[in-house]
């Protein structure tokens, strides 16, 4: 993988010729002496070479590297900075088996709860397409029923009650007949010659037994509520799938970005412990010079009081790592606590996804997962309020019923036996209430609806911005990158170059100090400015709607 120019600088941090300028205050209190004449060389003879020092000899501060201007006494030494590995490149170079990005939001993403719940979701929305369908198909009720009654006597001869006729063949026959009550014509008595009585007895059946299917057809439901309901819920399917594709990119940049704070803290970490061992050993120089008399109490102790402080921060690094940590076992379900890095965190990142803002917000608002679910759950709202309004309509049913019973109730005269009856017909029903009560309903559903459209047009709007500040952010984190590598190049040959000066005694600890502070200052920024280029990256990916599982 190709580095950077500065990149490569800090992988392999060559020899840095740092100058050491000393002047000599004995020479510079007198005047200068003059050079004695140098003897002529022999004509053909070389120049004298300078006196070449042993292989891995470092010249010291002191010694003389040019001659200055007549009339000075100044000189420069140059020094090569020893080859030294780097402690934050090493802490950031990958290791085999370690975590990745990718490899956080894929456990991640499987280990999520709120993804089961989503599934969940999802699961309830497909039942509710077959419960749709199911209320549309033909009713079909079956019903077995077995009732006793009470004894009762039906026998019309009881009690001197019965039917009067005559024998077959032989009619009855009617004489004269006169008023029964005088003055009243409507009551006649009559003389019946060959009447004879018949009893006339109807059985009680206390034992009913009964076996019935109702079939029941929704004609006007296939006609005018059946597409849009099923739409409703297919709709209101879609709109689930989307929320929990939606809620998966949410926890897949979510864990990305976790592991980058992680990665941070192992940066930051690392850039602690190698200040507390320069300022370590920064003292120790102190107490040294304060032996000799070269240097104060208070230089100690403002030492001391640096040592102290970068202990502090220390253990506050190491706070925040250990959350980091936590985090990661929390939201991959992994019991363990210590993990190693396995990204290059350090290796550029790929160009932006988008050529112009513009761009990323056009493609964000046709990707954005939440739009479109907004979209499907506006649409299932619209088609649930079709579904009301015909429901104010007459309905047309058809039905039709078989009934095998002991004794059949159609029957006459009932027997004690089973028999089969069935009868069909169509129905067409206006229930009154239904037409303001499914008016309200629909009304608040309308009403839904236009809430739902203003959501997702605030949560557009919402998307645009989120997607021009991780555009922005992406930029201005590869300009502080830039600048935060050349930044640690300059601290580090600067601090080099006072605490040099710092051994001879041409430098006070305040310059030191200030040189450790402004190198620690510019790792830290280098560290952050590595993780934030790639967390703004992750981010601008999902303010766009694209694909994190293909983010190198």
């Amino acid at each position: 993988m190709q580095r950077s120019p500065v990149h490569r600088v800090l992988r392999h941090p060559g020899p840095l010729a740092l100058c050491v300028i000393s002047l000599s205050s004995a020479v510079a209190a007198q005047p200068a002496a003059p050079a004695a004449p140098a003897a002529a060389p022999a004509p053909g003879a070389a120049p004298p070479a300078a006196a070449a020092p042993a292989p891995g000899a470092r010249p010291s501060a002191g010694a003389a590297a040019s001659a200055g201007p007549e009339g000075t006494d100044s000189t420069i030494q140059l020094r090569q900075a020893p080859e030294l590995k780097d402690p934050l490149v090493e802490a950031l170079t990958p290791k085999s088996g370690g975590l990745t990005a990718n490899e956080v939001a894929r456990r991640a993403v499987t280990a999520s709860d709120t993804l089961a719940a989503k599934r969940a979701e999802i699961d309830a929305a497909a039942a509710k397409v077959d419960e749709a369908v199911a209320t549309f198909l033909p009713r079909l009720t079956l019903t077995a029923s077995y009732t006793r009654l009470s004894e009762l006597n039906n026998t019309l001869s009881s009690g001197g009650g019965g039917l009067v006729g005559g024998p077959v063949g032989n009619p009855l026959q009617v004489g004269n007949c006169q008023e029964a009550v005088a003055g009243d014509p409507t009551t006649l008595t009559c003389v019946v010659t060959n009447a004879q009585a018949i009893a006339v007895d109807f059985p009680s059946l206390p034992n009913n037994y009964s076996l019935k299917a109702n079939l029941n057809v929704p004609f006007s439901d296939y006609l005018l509520r059946l597409s849009s309901s099923i739409a409703t819920t297919k709709h209101n399917k879609r709109a689930a799938e989307l929320n929990e594709l939606a809620t998966r990119r949410k926890t897949a940049a979510d864990a990305r970005v976790a592991f980058y704070n992680w990665t941070r803290g192992i940066g930051q970490l690392v850039v602690s412990q190698t200040s507390l061992e320069r300022v370590n050993a920064r003292l120790q120089d102190a107490r040294v010079a304060f032996e000799l008399g070269s240097a104060t109490r208070a230089d100690v102790l403002r030492l001391e009081a640096l040592v102290a402080s970068t202990q502090a921060g220390i253990d506050a690094v190491h706070a925040f790592r250990d959350l980091s940590a936590e985090q990661l076992s929390t939201i991959m379900k992994d019991p363990r606590r210590e993990y190693e890095l396995g990204e290059d965190v350090m290796a550029p990142v790929p160009l932006e996804p988008a050529a112009t803002l513009a761009e990323a917000v056009d493609r964000a608002a046709v990707q954005r997962l939440e739009l479109q679910a907004l979209g499907e759950s506006s649409q299932a709202l619209r088609e649930s309020v079709t579904v009301m309004r015909r429901g104010q309509l007459p309905r047309l049913d058809g039905f039709a019923t078989y009934e095998y019973a002991n004794p059949n109730q159609r029957v006459f005269p009932q027997q004690n036996k089973f028999t089969g009856t069935w009868m069909a017909g169509v129905a067409l029903t206006y229930v009154v209430n239904d037409y303001f009560s499914n008016g309200a309903i629909a009304k608040e559903l309308e009403a839904q609806r236009r809430g739902l459209e203003a959501q997702r047009r605030a949560l557009k709007d919402g998307v645009r911005m989120e997607v021009t500040a991780a555009y922005l952010d992406g930029r201005k984190a590869r300009a502080a990158l830039v600048a935060a590598q050349r930044g640690t190049e300059a601290a580090r040959a600067a601090y080099d170059v006072a605490t040099e000066l710092y051994r001879v005694g041409r430098a006070t600890t305040t310059d030191v100090i200030e040189a450790e502070s402004e190198l620690v200052a510019a790792q830290l920024q280098l560290v952050n400015a590595y993780i934030d280029e790639r967390v703004a990256r992750t981010q601008l990916v999902y303010a766009m709607g694209g694909d994190l599982d293909r983010v190198e």
